[in-house]
């Protein structure tokens, strides 16, 4: 006989939320970071999850952060841009500013020449696309194909008089990490075509938010896939680039609280200038809406795809 604990475990929904955080990279680094004082971004809806944050822009009582939306009954993923307030930490505006047919995620901000570029995940696609974003408009113009397949969690650092694209690959983003780089710009001919591993494990491969630096050093972020997707975060020290050697050493790890409303995973985390974001995983039973989703992945009906 089937008991609640089990029906609990069987019909659940995962809900990922952001959170905030005044604190700098260098924090993180030297220990200083307190996870205990994350303020989870209030507000009204009940349908959905945000996760993935960067920030776009940050003013004395708001930050603009841009994130992935998603319904808990299903339906693409789109990208959003949510302006929150710093002082109560509630969701001010809402504005959507990418959506497709398929799934994304990761709005990855890349900033050149005085522009704003999104680098966003779409592993469900076959290419790896880069957009402008108009700051006016509030919406990402596409502008060039980087690469013939997708990749996940897509980041691009200026490192050695290079750029070097790192993500993951599809059926194995969790657990390799792969690296390509062009010679002159974020939007040149990056080589080599299919990509060079350069680590692998599902601990501290996949990416989990911008490179950083502090005090000139170049730091990475990833993820913790060990006991499930997005456990936790992994930091290292990046030691070397290149397509022939890629090393880095493990400086700082970030697991969320066990009493936080966010128990279960942190897989994100981007800086501004004074502030940081991550997201937050709460994994909880939800009778109605587990079993929906559970009944069309079982009889492949398609409705919340």
């Amino acid at each position: 006989m089937i008991n609640i604990k089990q029906l609990s475990q069987r019909y659940k929904i995962y809900d990922y939320n952001i959170g905030l955080i005044k604190a700098t990279p260098t924090d993180v680094i030297f220990g200083n970071f307190d996870l205990c004082s994350v303020h989870w971004l209030k507000h009204k809806y009940r349908d959905r999850m945000f996760a993935d944050p960067f920030i776009l822009k940050e003013t004395d009582d708001t930050l603009e952060i841009l994130a992935e939306e998603a319904l808990f009954l299903g339906g693409a993923a789109t990208l959003v841009k949510l302006t929150v307030c710093t002082k109560t930490f509630q969701l001010v505006r809402r504005k959507k500013i990418l959506s497709i047919k398929s799934h994304l995620s990761y709005p990855y901000i890349l900033r050149w020449n005085d522009k704003v570029y999104i680098l966003p995940e779409n592993i469900a696609s076959d290419k790896l696309k880069l957009y402008c974003y108009d700051e006016v408009r509030e919406e990402c113009i596409y502008v060039k194909t980087l690469l013939d397949m997708p990749v996940s969690d897509p980041n691009i650092v200026y490192e050695n008089g290079k750029y070097w694209l790192f993500g993951g690959k599809k059926g194995c983003d969790q657990e390799e990490l792969y690296l390509w780089c062009s010679d002159d710009n974020i939007w040149g001919n990056y080589y080599p075509k299919e990509g060079v591993c350069v680590k692998k494990g599902l601990r501290g491969s996949r990416m989990a938010g911008d490179f950083f630096r502090v005090n000139g050093q170049l730091y990475r972020p990833s993820q913790d896939c060990l006991e499930h997707y997005g456990a936790g975060t992994v930091i290292w020290c990046v030691d070397s680039v290149s397509l022939d050697r890629y090393e880095e050493t493990e400086v700082a790890v970030l697991y969320p609280q066990p009493r936080s409303n966010y128990p279960d995973g942190l897989h994100t985390i981007n800086f501004s200038d004074n502030w940081c974001v991550i997201d937050g995983l709460h994994i909880k039973p939800d009778f109605w809406r587990g079993g929906l989703l559970r009944l069309d992945k079982k009889f492949g009906l398609g409705f919340f795809d």
